[in-house]
């Protein structure tokens, strides 16, 4: 790819490639997971340029690169070859452990909350609905081509709870401590 030039064209025809040999349709479903996350990433840096605090920014940054890292795991279209896993417990811990602090520390509604009560928990919002559909895509994909590495599901699992844990979190810090309740 030049600099003057940036794209290639090989995608013109709906066909591309993926980590590996042979080239793809792009209406081929892991396509559709890849863009659900891609989406999902997006809609996270959305929620970190809403947010003031640095430690939930970084907090976002370091998933938004989990995420690419989810991506590029995916991405083989030999899993095989894929040595070490780009995905690993620790991960999963780390997303346990922010989601314990954070309900040790405030309190959880008993019900579902209707999200707006502020602009930077409704993107939390829309990433862990966002979260949930890359999930079920997951799911099919594994379904279809078996993934190796099943703690990438965990993760987006976890993933979903750790965004609606930090939205309370921060209706909690701006002072919001009776959300809209759905019922």
């Amino acid at each position: 790819m030049k600099a003057d030039r940036p794209f290639t064209g090989l995608g013109d025809a709906g066909i591309t490639g993926l980590i590996g040999e042979g080239r793809f349709a792009k209406s081929n479903f892991i396509f559709e997971v890849l863009g659900s996350i891609d989406e999902l990433s997006s809609v996270i840096g959305t929620a970190k340029a809403s947010i003031t605090d640095e430690i939930i920014k970084q907090q976002l940054s370091d998933i938004q690169v989990t995420l690419y890292k989810i991506m590029t795991e995916l991405s083989y279209t030999d899993q095989s070859k894929l040595k070490n896993p780009l995905i690993n417990s620790d991960h999963v811990l780390l997303l346990e452990d922010k989601i314990i602090q954070i309900s040790s520390s405030i309190a959880i509604p008993a019900d579902f909350i209707l999200p707006g009560d502020s602009l930077q928990a409704g993107f939390l919002d829309i990433a862990r609905t966002i979260t949930r559909k890359v999930e079920r895509r997951i799911v099919e994909l594994d379904g279809l081509l078996s993934i190796q590495n099943k703690l990438i599901m965990q993760y987006i699992n976890r993933l979903s709870t750790y965004f609606f844990m930090l939205e309370i979190q921060i209706l909690h810090d701006q002072g919001i401590d009776n959300p809209t309740m759905a019922k």
